[in-house]
Order: structure tokens, then sequence, then C-alpha cells
């Protein structure tokens, strides 16, 4: 059986060749490379072969068995054929220079192109859910080269009242290996009531900044997250949420406001709330107890909810895993 599977893919290779053997012009597409393969006879029966783009321009970083790009294959041809593997890219030329067209040559060539490098972001759009003014909330944002060459991340700019940039490892123009990432940290700190757009723009890759600010807080009040149960690991579309904070600050923080949200990874945090809390007094305990809806998003997932307040200036933050499934 082993024999008669290499005679029988040996006739199916001639086969190939002999249905475009009087070609002058032969060219196959490589999808795995997005690159066209083309091998031709000019007018002085001179057999080549090259790699061009969809565009049809020469790709210059393409390389024929790791050399340039085009390539004379033979001089004297009189017919020739090609068969293209586009699982190994390797490119199989039959060519003839005997005019009674015996004695066949056959030669294999691989084809390549230089890396390209691929920026991308962890964020499309960030959401800034009801910050308190006067105080502010920071995003980190992750810059990454998944291509497969180092490349530049361009410029960094951010537009748009009340967003800054704060920190993070990125700089202007830096170079990113293969797999290398850095960081921009993006700061929304309103200094009035409203919503608020603004715009991140790295290289070529835009994030839009969405941001709310809400009034409310007391200097002196210092209100945390000291306990958090929900059930959020059943198969209901209702999370009964329960949120204990306390005040330990020395002045009651009032006209504040308490949010919840969820989050997968590091994908769109949506929020499943907002509520006004009137008044907690120093070293007082309160319990706010609600009920969120996940309705609409993907299930079967693990996600985070995000439990948030936003007091004389400073953010409280707790999470808690969760399973959205039916």
């Amino acid at each position: 059986m082993i024999y008669f599977a290499k005679l029988f893919l040996s006739m199916t290779f001639v086969l190939i060749f002999v249905v475009s053997a009087y070609s002058e012009e032969t060219s196959f597409y490589d999808s795995n490379l997005d690159l066209i393969i083309r091998a031709y006879k000019n007018s002085s029966n001179t057999l080549s072969l090259e790699v061009r783009n969809k565009n049809g321009s020469l790709q210059n970083d393409a390389k024929i068995n790791g050399s340039s790009n085009p390539q004379t294959i033979a001089n004297d041809v009189n017919s020739f054929s090609m068969a293209y593997d586009t699982n190994g890219s390797k490119a199989y030329i039959l060519y003839m220079t005997d005019p009674s067209y015996n004695n066949p040559t056959i030669k294999t060539y691989e084809i390549s192109k230089s890396g390209v490098p691929k920026i991308v972001a962890n964020y499309t759009n960030i959401h800034y859910l009801d910050i308190n003014i006067n105080s502010y909330y920071d995003h980190t944002v992750i810059f990454k080269n998944e291509g497969t060459a180092p490349g530049n991340i361009g410029a960094i700019n951010i537009s748009g009242q009340y967003f800054t940039r704060t920190g993070g490892t990125c700089t202007a123009n830096q170079i990113l290996a293969v797999n290398q990432s850095c960081t921009v940290i993006v700061r929304f700190a309103p200094e009035t009531n409203g919503q608020f757009t603004g715009k991140l723009t790295v290289g070529t890759i835009n994030i839009n900044l969405y941001g709310n600010g809400v009034g409310g807080g007391q200097s002196g009040a210092d209100v945390i997250i000291t306990r958090i149960d929900h059930n959020c690991w059943s198969n209901e579309e209702d999370i009964n949420t329960s949120v204990q904070l306390l005040n330990q600050g020395t002045s009651a923080a009032t006209n504040f406001k308490y949010t919840i949200s969820i989050q997968r990874n590091n994908d769109l945090e949506y929020s499943l709330g907002s509520w006004d809390i009137d008044n907690i007094n120093p070293n007082e305990t309160k319990v706010i107890q609600r009920i969120v809806r996940f309705s609409g998003l993907p299930i079967h997932f693990e996600y985070f909810l995000k439990f948030r307040v936003v007091v004389a200036g400073k953010t409280t933050e707790a999470k808690a895993r969760c399973f959205l499934g039916r």
C-alpha cells in the first residue's frame, strides 16, 4: 500500500503539470502568506519566479529559498508548469530546455516573507462609571505586539476634558519586540457633574473614553466595603447582592453614588446599576441590598462583579467572581 500511494501521488503530480504545460504564465495565491506566486517566461525564453502582493506590486520583503525576489530559474526554456503547496508555501517548477520535450527538470522553491508587527490593545472603549467630582479613577491600557516582527507603537495622545495620562511604561515611538507589551494609565478626574468623552490614540489605535462626573461626598468621610454576598453562581438572570459599607472616617458621607458593574477579563465593563446613598455616619455600618440583572450578556463564562463607592475623592472597589450560565 505504501508503494501504491507513492505511485499515485507521483502520477497526480505529473497530471497537474500537464494541464498547464504550455502556459507562458502561471500564478497561485497563498492565503497563509496573503501573497501571489507567479512563474513566467519572457520573450527571451527566460523562466523566472516572483512574489507579489494582491495589489500587483512586487513584495520586497518576500524570500524565495531564503534569497532575493524575483529569481531567474533557467534560460532557453521551451515550456514550463508550476504546482503549489499552500500548506508548506512551496512552489514546484517543472521546465524543459530540450526542444524534443525530453528530460524535464523539477525544482522546488520555498516562499517566505519577513515578519509583520501587529500592535493591539486590551480595550476598544473605556467607561468610567459615576466618578465623584474632585476624585478620580485610573484605567490601565495594555499595548502588545502580537505580530512576527518588532513594531513601533507611534505617538501617544489623549484628548477630552478631565482625561489625562498619569503613568504607564509606554513611550512615544517605542519599539515593541514580538510578544512585548507596555502600558498607558488613563485617569478620569471630573471637576463638575456631567458626561464627558475623550480619546486615547496610540499610533493607529483609537480607544474611546467615556466618563460620568457626579456630586457627593464629605471631607473627612472614609467609606470602605467590608463584605460582599451574591448568588451569581446560580442559573438565574437576577443576581441578589448584599454589600456592607463602613464609614471609618471622622465625618458623615452624604449624597454619594454606589455602583455595580460586571466585566470579563479585560473586556468592556457593563454597568448593572447605580444608586444614590443618602448618609452614613462616622463608625456606622450600612448594608445595601440590590437585585441586578445580567440579561443580554454572553453566558457560560466567568465574570467579575465589581462594586464601587467614591466618597470625598477616594475610590473603594471590590470584586467577586461570578459565573453566568443557564
